[in-house]
């Protein structure tokens, strides 16, 4: 910035100052110091101004350009680009940190064996110094059409750093779907992902609405079971315990959060009232519950019992102890998940209520 003359009157204001702090001991009087006045037309530009942080809409316009130029290189031979850039979600911008955070995708390159090229969905972050970081967020097959952000939650921790839970879910022929879920932090130039946090955290819940995303757990509480319909022989079974999620990032399993949710999702009942008809999934649940009460095992043991009650036999071989599974026949699904019952009531629980 050129510098300004500086006025006479302040000059005199400074020789005076400096007279009259500054007198020698002898008593002559100092000789005025002379101080030549920069000329604007001389003066040079500084070169260590610091940069100016850009504002969300910048960053979130600098995003986008970047992410458009790379999306019509996809534009090979006359073909469309995938559907999926079409996305709303694929234009979610939102201020995250000292900067932003969405989507980017790959430039189009061509591939050496000539197989499908699939586009890869980038997660990216754009600091207010224009700085950027990206982290794979998954592929965007081409018999995919439709894309949704279901989680974008930020959370600033108690360390100082953010992180953001991202969940994006596609829709593809056929009914088939994918979802990416991701969990990361940011904190500074930090843009990483959290892994073992990941695998804690599940679906995302938060069931306590305080703004942290809780996870999950199911202590043993988990199998599968055959059944007697479908194409798959089993079918997979969890009893999820909430974790609740901490502002330090820690999760807690057995705080007052926690089992206040579990009160709510377990509420006391009669023993006699666990086993439902031709209710495999609630039957299980009612079981992993009273172990939550504090129903004694050998109480639950005669209850498992009671499954197989008026059952001559599961399956309609007799000599094959897995034809169940095997054939998809059997009389009975609550005497077939008989094993698994057995396994929840054996199982510890992390605590009881």
């Amino acid at each position: 910035m050129p510098q300004r003359p500086i006025a006479a009157s302040f000059l005199s204001f400074l020789v005076g100052t400096a007279s009259s702090a500054c007198t020698p001991s002898v008593s002559a009087p100092p000789k005025p110091v002379e101080i030549a006045a920069v000329s604007p037309v001389t003066a040079s530009t500084s070169t260590t101004e610091p940069k100016v942080a850009l504002s969300k809409e910048l960053l979130c316009e600098q995003l986008k350009g970047a992410r458009e130029k790379a999306m019509a290189t996809w534009k090979v031979g006359g073909e469309d680009a995938p559907m999926l850039f079409a996305s709303d979600a694929v234009e979610t911008c939102e201020a995250v940190g000292d900067g932003v955070v969405g989507f980017s995708v790959d430039s189009f390159k061509k591939a050496s064996n000539n197989d499908e090229v699939v586009p890869n969905l980038y997660l990216v972050n754009i600091r207010g110094d224009g700085t950027q970081t990206k982290l794979l967020a998954g592929a965007l097959p081409s018999h995919c059409f439709g894309a949704s952000v279901d989680h974008f939650s930020p959370q600033k921790m108690t360390s100082g750093a953010t992180w953001l839970a991202l969940q994006v879910g596609l829709g593809c022929a056929d009914g088939e779907s994918f979802t990416y879920s991701h969990l990361i932090r940011i904190d500074g130039k930090r843009f990483e992902e959290l892994a073992d946090e990941q695998k804690v955290a599940g679906d995302y819940d938060d069931f306590d609405g305080d703004g942290y995303i809780d996870g999950r757990a199911h202590y043993g509480f988990s199998g599968d079971y055959p059944v007697c319909r479908g194409l798959n022989p089993t079918v997979d079974w969890a009893e999820w315990l909430p974790r609740h999620g901490l502002k330090n990032g820690t999760f807690s399993e057995n705080d007052d959060a926690v089992r206040g949710e579990m009160a709510k999702r377990c509420p006391a009942m009669p023993v006699k009232s666990i086993i439902v008809k031709d209710d495999v999934g609630t039957t299980l649940h009612n079981f992993a519950c009273a172990r939550l009460r504090g129903t004694p095992k050998a109480t639950l043991d005669g209850i498992v019992r009671d499954l197989c009650k008026g059952i001559s036999q599961v399956c309609t071989c007799k000599d094959k102890p897995s034809c169940c599974a095997e054939q998809l026949i059997c009389r009975s699904e609550l005497c077939a998940a008989t094993p698994l019952a057995k396994r929840i009531v054996a199982t510890t629980p992390p605590f009881t209520l």
